[in-house]
């Protein structure tokens, strides 16, 4: 099924590209889209067959991703990495009922840029969109603490192929904790510029795609 929300031909339509199986929590995304602005248009797929078919046209332009994981044909984290093949500088945000500290990390290094639980909060949803379409990576706290219980090996920082600068060590660790770009760049005194800069550094040296999965290969990697 496809959602669209019909705008004015002079404004610049940004596409939502949504996968999930519930009509009550597809309704909810297009209120949280209405929330942050009314340029925005609903491609809503509601399993995960139809979402690997409509990612397909050549000319598909998407401003974001919002994917549930239990849908009711495939791993919805298969959805994930098929579209982090198809854009791969799309935010994917994931809004799941599943809590569960392996799915978090896997949908991390799928591609995910951010992992909200369900919760039925409209303004939180939307929130957590706006986050991700400005570079963060939102994750709900029930989740947050997962994130420094890495399984794997631990390779040394001297084994590690991967070279940071101190500034770039520092940026990471105030991700670590959560810190936002302007936190970031007001305890290290520097310009949000200036963090953005070693952010897309990190994303480079890293191969990572989102603040958090930057800082779960940092940590595997013994860089943090």
């Amino acid at each position: 099924m496809n959602s669209v929300h019909v705008t004015p031909s002079t404004v610049a339509v940004r596409r939502l590209f949504l996968v999930e199986d519930e009509l009550a929590h597809a309704q909810m995304m297009e209120m949280a889209c209405r929330q942050l602005s009314p340029d925005w248009q609903v491609l809503h797929c509601a399993t995960g067959r139809e979402a690997l078919d409509s990612m397909q046209p050549r000319g598909l332009s998407v401003a974001l991703a919002v994917v549930d994981l239990g849908l009711p044909d495939m791993d919805g984290l298969e959805v994930v990495s098929a579209l982090r093949r198809r854009f791969p500088k799309v935010p994917i945000l994931i809004i799941s009922s599943i809590s569960n500290e392996q799915t978090l990390m896997k949908a991390i290094r799928a591609g995910a840029n951010g992992y909200l639980l369900k919760d039925g909060n409209v303004h939180a949803l939307a929130k957590g969109m706006m986050q991700v379409l400005q570079g963060q990576s939102p994750i709900s706290p029930a989740l947050a603490r997962h994130l420094f219980k890495l399984a794997g090996p631990k390779i040394t920082p001297e084994a590690s192929p991967v070279r940071l600068t101190g500034k770039e060590r520092e940026t990471l660790e105030h991700f670590g904790r959560g810190h936002s770009y302007a936190q970031t760049a007001s305890l290290m005194g520097v310009g949000v510029a200036t963090v953005q800069t070693h952010v897309r550094n990190l994303y480079r040296k890293l191969g990572a795609h989102s603040q958090t999965q930057a800082v779960i290969k940092a940590k595997e990697s013994g860089l943090l």
